[in-house]
């Protein structure tokens, strides 16, 4: 029989946050904004964990990100700094595991498979045992080489590894095991689901459809018929369907990925001194 795959999914935690602190310790505990400058118009690029609570969030106005924390310290950003600590985040994760794929700056895919053979201890009771550990073994060392810190997830494929790193952080690692995927995803969120966005949760709650559990029990055809194929294939998906290969280096990584596509998507963004129409 072969082995289920071991997909891992790291993700740098408030990464630009946290290059910031490490080129000015100073800002280390702070409520920090990373995207422009105070007075300037801009888009919030990262926020810390301590302005959070309070609502602040990646791609909401610096404006109103101010009016929700104003005691926040906002930097512009380094962006070649942001590239280069994440290049260093790679050659840690290659020394590793051998298939790494870049989903973003801050988010990396691991083929985790094998792993269970090639650090196993005597002291391991099964081969998740192994796979967590050697996952913890990698965050632990970007801390100490990069002093980045990072959460994981691993899962027997790309979207609920992606799930479980959320759900993981901060600092955490998270580990699905193979078969109990729909029982993990059941008591979630339809929204924490990648590619269903707020659109799709509003017409999935018309149909009596909040939980990944109840969109699993959902009739394929039903759901087609409000949010197309897509829709079709949710019930699948909600049960822990999903890519099970890691796949090449992307420029950007669209939330959901249809199965076999290698079609990706780029985007990007512009913050204009004054309205326009």
């Amino acid at each position: 029989m072969l082995a289920a795959p071991r997909i891992g999914c790291l993700d740098l935690d408030t990464f630009f946050v946290s290059v910031e602190r490490l080129l000015d310790p100073s800002l280390e505990g702070k409520p920090v904004i990373v995207g422009g400058g105070p007075g300037k118009r801009g888009v919030v690029t990262s926020a810390s964990y301590e302005v959070r609570p309070l609502g602040v969030h990646a791609g909401m106005p610096l404006t109103q990100a101010l009016r929700l924390a104003p005691h926040a310290i906002v930097v512009a950003g380094q962006h070649r700094a942001y590239s280069e600590h994440s290049a260093r985040v790679r050659e840690v994760l290659e020394r590793f595991c051998p298939c790494v794929q870049a989903a973003s700056i801050d988010e990396f895919f691991l083929d985790l498979g094998g792993c269970e053979r090639l650090y196993r201890r005597a002291e391991d009771s099964d081969d998740d045992v192994t796979v967590e550990r050697t996952v913890r073994a990698i965050t632990a060392a970007i801390l100490e080489t990069t002093g980045l810190p990072a959460s994981a997830g691993i899962a027997t494929s790309r979207p609920v590894a992606k799930i479980a790193s959320g759900r993981a952080k901060p600092r955490g690692v998270l580990l699905v095991p193979a078969g109990g995927e729909a029982a993990w995803l059941a008591p979630l969120a339809v929204g924490v689901y990648p590619g269903v966005g707020p659109v799709a949760e509003r017409r999935l709650a018309e149909l009596g459809i909040r939980t990944l559990g109840e969109l699993a029990a959902a009739e394929p055809e039903r759901l087609a018929a409000r949010l197309g194929r897509f829709g079709a294939a949710l019930p699948g998906l909600a049960r822990g369907q999903g890519a099970h290969e890691v796949g090449a280096d992307r420029p950007a990584f669209r939330e959901h990925d249809p199965e076999g596509g290698e079609v990706g998507s780029i985007s990007n963004e512009r913050t204009f001194a004054a309205d326009i129409g």
